[in-house]
């Protein structure tokens, strides 16, 4: 977590770019139950993916990836710790509206895939 925050702060945009795309599919990961989220605060995270997403100096593809993984984390902590994900994204729109645009419109994608993770693992829907 700790090394992908600073090469997102590097000024080369292929490390942007690999740090975004990491944290994403850790992300990921976390959302669809695969793996537990150790020694980072989730909610607090979301706080520095914002000021990535609006810092001039992050390559647009880093951003592109952060915006999903802004998306996959609303929608994972939109039930504990984060109940007003899409009332944040929707305040985020008035300084970021591209980025916050991206991310309510990513949500279905994200629940989708959680929900199918859900329903293939579950013994309960097994034929």
């Amino acid at each position: 977590w700790i090394i992908c925050q600073q090469f997102l702060s590097d000024p080369d945009q292929n490390l942007q770019f690999f740090a975004a795309q990491t944290l994403y599919s850790k992300v990921q990961q976390i959302a669809r139950g695969y793996e537990e989220a150790s020694g980072i605060d989730l909610r607090n995270f979301v706080s520095g993916l914002q000021c990535h997403l609006g810092g001039e100096a992050t390559s647009p593809q880093a951003k592109q990836r952060l915006v999903l993984a802004l998306a996959a984390l609303a929608v994972h902590l939109c039930i504990g710790t984060w109940r007003g994900a899409v009332a944040d994204l929707l305040v985020l729109s008035d300084q970021q509206p591209q980025h916050a645009w991206c991310a309510l419109v990513g949500i279905p994608e994200q629940l989708s895939s959680v929900v199918h993770t859900y329903v293939k693992t579950d013994k309960r829907t097994e034929a």
